[in-house]
């Protein structure tokens, strides 16, 4: 290694710039304050070759000495588009690197094509996920950024840098020797967006959980790809990519296994030329739609020819029938499905010009399509008058579907049959012979009612499988027949249970029912197309074919005339109701709950399913969150609540003590349970651990050898039977655990804070201490489903740091503070494992000092 000499010459520099407000990326030449002897400066090259055979190198005065040496660089990429994020890439003709600072706005000191200077002693050079990168220090495993205050400690900026040449090089020569590019501005020249991205924006900056980076794919004419990663926070997120052929400038990385380009900003894209299939352009002759369908079904042709077709589109995007990336095309008599790569926009009648150059023609369950079609492959060229639907019997078209499909068809005089509302399957018969309707329970028309009737239906010939079907746009294309108004009578749901239990019946008597909600949709512990419904003092599920929007409390008219009546997994419900067939026709209290034991309930449940009952004098057991099963004891009887983990209120604390408990009877397969809407509302009596405010703790309220288990704490030994106790020593109380010593060969100990809610504090501290090292047996975990240990599910708190063989003995070391919402969010709860063996993994591990803020 060289002898670095130890002097500076100083010129003229300003190292002292503040920058404020929005960067503007034309800055004033500064002036030169300062220079370093050239001696003084290593090479990109000569700094990598330091880490010798090792992933990371500690940069002090013992290997490069007392006197300051710097890396050199030409700065290749900045912050200036936002597509970088607190980083600075450099290279020299030897090699590149990138540095880390904690500091926004780095343009505003070390723009593209200044040079840099950067002091190493201090420094950490390592692989971060792969990539050769300079920071400050590692911790937990992760390189850490050179802090603000002392940025201007160790970068400094001098004047205009070497000209950056990008180096032309292949995918196939990234991909093949990736080490030799890292860092380095690199040029790729007859590359283009993989059809997946084109067209579509370069990130997704707008996103409702905040801007997203996206990973775009780069390939070449010989299939071979890269990824170019782009910032949601970029400038340009929300430009189009775009469909063409050309250069591409850009930063070679990777992560992890992942390796990656950045660009700087839109002027590194420089596309223009066709694809390497010769699309992307309006290019090529007119062909039509029949001879598609005549190449495919003659002689199995499996790409279409060079050009292009055009056509009106007659499948309607926002009735929700036809998938988003869909259309159905007609030109004349003939038609075809048209799958784009992505959502398209097109309308009703628009009329289109699409270049279907080469592009894949395939079945899809029976169908015909094209296939994969990039979205800038067609333009709108006008909008016009659907094609005349012709007038077909429904054996003419079974007979001949082939011919038809993807067509308007119009079928006069038929009768509809099968539902009451269009939601599945409706079947359509004019005598000649038979074909269905098919609707999603969720397009928009699906709860209309059906005609009865002569009718005359207008729909597109489609096919699923070997099943010829219908698809229309709406009602609207159903003209003639009448539908049924609907007059009936009042029953019961008391006389629904009477006719299922008694005399088997698998659908209800003609009539409505009323009543009200009483389940909360809110809260999630009720499947969004059910209700429970009480009429009186009878109750029922009532089960429609989507998703509804009754509120608790409302009053509900529901017509179930027909309506099938079943049981799911014991459980009595009015089933396929249709959300048209339920409205509100007001809102009240709900009705008063009828007070019985447990055993009340469990001896005739079936006459007080869905409905609300009370049960006075109980305790609750079973675990400390409502997550699970809780089991309800009121001394005649047990039963159970259940509570799903993704329900509202899953996490909060289960009161303990006497209670008295409000809620639904349900039941699932042999086990009769109750369901709630609130525990805080339908819960009274009891104490409740309060959680959060007992985290904080230095485990004073404790004697020695004592559990932790008080305050909402729970220790639990899952090896053995040490469990963490209270200790003390000169007069500071801690939580410990060890294994020395134990009669039992494993020592596995859990010691688990109370319920952390993280929307209101979350971020965790703790100090730990070892003595007596033999091993690291502390670790420290996140659960957010705890409702008992056998079901929880844990992640490493991985950025804690840990009391280790580097610290003295007994010195308590502080974790630093740790976000825990960068791990999970809403109601936690925090495990400190120790894991130890009798014969040689024997450390003592402490806690104290636990902090929630």
């Amino acid at each position: 290694m060289n002898t670095f000499k130890k002097y500076f010459f100083f010129l003229t520099l300003s190292l002292g710039l503040v920058w404020t407000g929005c960067v503007d990326n034309e800055f004033d030449e500064p002036e030169n304050t300062l220079t370093i002897d050239d001696d003084d400066v290593m090479s990109i090259s000569d700094v990598l070759d330091m880490l010798g055979d090792s992933t990371t190198i500690d940069f002090t005065e013992d290997n490069l000495g007392e006197s300051p040496v710097y890396v050199r660089g030409t700065v290749n990429a900045d912050d200036a588009s936002g597509n970088f994020f607190k980083v600075i890439s450099f290279q020299d003709e030897t090699d590149a690197l990138s540095v880390i600072p904690d500091r926004n706005e780095l343009n505003a000191e070390f723009q593209i094509g200044k040079t840099i200077y950067i002091k190493l002693q201090g420094l950490t050079l390592t692989f971060d996920a792969g990539l050769p990168r300079l920071g400050y220090g590692i911790v937990a495993s992760r390189l850490q950024r050179i802090p603000d205050i002392l940025v201007n400690d160790f970068l400094f900026a001098g004047g205009p840098g070497e000209e950056i040449v990008p180096e032309v090089i292949t995918i196939a020569d990234f991909l093949q020797n990736p080490n030799a590019y890292y860092n380095k501005l690199i040029q790729l020249d007859s590359v283009e967006f993989s059809l997946a991205f084109a067209g579509q924006t370069y990130a997704d900056a707008d996103n409702s959980e905040g801007p997203q980076s996206i990973n775009a794919i780069i390939q070449d004419c010989a299939d071979n790809e890269v990824i170019l990663r782009n910032s949601g926070f970029a400038d340009f997120a929300n430009e189009l990519i775009p469909s063409e052929r050309g250069t591409l400038m850009a930063i070679a990385s990777v992560f992890n296994d992942d390796l990656q380009l950045f660009i700087r900003d839109l002027n590194d894209v420089q596309f223009s030329a066709a694809r390497c299939d010769g699309s992307g352009t309006q290019a090529g002759e007119e062909i039509t739609i029949q001879s598609i369908q005549d190449r495919w079904y003659q002689f199995g042709a499996d790409k279409a020819e060079n050009g292009f077709i055009t056509g009106t589109v007659i499948s309607d995007r926002n009735v929700g029938q036809v998938n988003s990336r869909n259309i159905i095309l007609q030109n004349g008599e003939d038609g075809i499905v048209v799958r784009f790569t992505g959502d398209h926009s097109y309308d009703l009648g628009d009329e289109l010009k699409i270049t279907v150059s080469g592009r894949e023609v395939s079945e899809f369950r029976g169908l015909l399509q094209l296939n994969e079609i990039p979205l800038f492959n067609a333009e709108v060229t006008g909008s016009g008058e659907l094609p005349t639907a012709k007038e077909m019997t429904v054996s003419e078209i079974l007979q001949d579907n082939n011919t038809f499909e993807s067509t308007r068809v119009l079928i006069k005089n038929a009768t509809l049959s099968g539902g009451s509302t269009f939601s599945g399957t409706v079947r359509v018969n004019d005598g000649t012979d038979e074909i269905i309707i098919f609707t999603f329970d969720d397009s928009e028309y699906a709860n209309e009612p059906v005609p009865l009737g002569n009718v005359d239906v207008t729909g597109i010939v489609s096919q699923f499988d070997e099943t010829v079907q219908l698809v229309i746009n709406g009602v609207g294309d159903i003209e003639g027949g009448t539908v049924d108004p609907g007059n009936e009578d009042r029953i019961t749901v008391q006389s629904i249970q009477d006719k299922f239990y008694n005399e088997g019946a698998s659908s209800a008597d003609v009539g409505y029912i009323e009543g009200v909600v009483i389940s909360d949709r809110n809260t999630g512990q009720v499947n969004g197309q059910n209700i429970f419904f009480q009429d009186g003092d009878y109750g029922i599920l009532v089960r429609f074919t989507g998703d509804h929007n009754f509120n608790l409390g409302q009053r509900l008219r529901i017509s179930v005339t027909g309506a099938e009546l079943s049981e799911f997994r014991e459980l009595l419900q009015i089933n396929n109701v249709p959300l048209a067939n339920a409205s509100v026709i007001g809102s009240e209290n709900l009705p008063e709950p009828v007070e019985l034991t447990v055993n009340d309930i469990l001896q005739n449940n079936n006459r007080y399913e869905s409905t609300r009952v009370l049960v006075k004098g109980a305790m609750l057991s079973g675990s400390a969150t409502f997550a699970g099963n809780i089991t309800v004891d009121d001394g005649s009887g047990e039963i159970v609540i259940f509570t799903f983990n993704t329900t509202s209120y899953a996490n909060d604390a289960v009161p303990t003590g006497i209670v008295d408990v409000t809620a639904i009877v349900t039941q699932f397969n042999e086990t009769v349970q109750l369901l709630l809407n609130d525990p805080e509302a339908e819960i009274e009596g009891g104490t409740v651990d309060p959680g959060g405010d007992e985290v904080n703790t230095g485990f004073e309220n404790y004697n020695d050898d004592e559990p932790i288990d008080k305050e909402g704490w729970m220790t639990i030994a899952t090896k053995g039977t040490r469990t963490w106790f209270s200790s003390s020593f000169s007069g500071d109380r801690f939580a410990e655990c060890e294994a020395w010593q134990d009669s039992n060969p494993e020592t596995e100990a859990w010691l688990i804070t109370p319920t952390i809610n993280t929307d209101e504090k979350s971020i965790f501290s703790f100090q730990s201490a070892k003595a007596f090292w033999k091993h690291q047996g502390l670790s420290v975990w996140i659960s957010a489903d705890f409702t008992d240990f056998a079901d929880a599910n844990w992640i490493e708190l991985d950025q804690a740091v840990l009391a280790d063989d580097s610290f003295d003995d007994f010195d308590l070391i502080d974790s630093g503070d740790i976000d825990l919402k960068d791990y999970l969010s809403g109601n936690v709860r925090v495990g400190f494992l120790y894991q130890g063996t009798s014969a040689q993994n024997t450390t003592k591990s402490r806690i104290d000092n636990v902090m929630l803020k």
